[in-house]
């Protein structure tokens, strides 16, 4: 989901360093939500947290699926949201829309 994220970043703020502060930000966010609070559900990698949890610590299969279920919504939510600016950004720009014909 890692990917998709950047992906994201990089269609919304076209400028490096800014792309790199917002990442870095939703990051230390993430750190400071209690893991365990309802909030830390809605960040976009609460679902490492979980497939760690179950890989380190041998907890029950419920890290796992919920950590699986949580990053496929997230990667596809992700997906979407890229495609929806790619998709914007483009219809912006003249010299890629259609001439009239005739």
């Amino acid at each position: 989901m890692a990917a998709p994220f950047g992906m994201l970043i990089g269609a919304l703020l076209p400028r490096e360093m800014e792309g790199t502060l917002l990442l870095l930000t939703v990051v230390t966010v993430q750190m400071l939500i209690d893991p365990a609070g309802s909030g830390a559900k809605l960040t976009p990698f609460w679902s490492t947290r979980e497939i760690a949890t179950w890989a380190v610590d041998h907890t029950d299969q419920g890290y796992l699926s919920r950590g699986v279920l949580h990053g496929l919504a997230v990667t596809v939510l992700l997906v979407v949201g890229v495609a929806a600016v790619v998709s914007v950004r483009l219809r912006r720009r003249r010299h890629l829309r259609h001439l009239p014909v005739g």
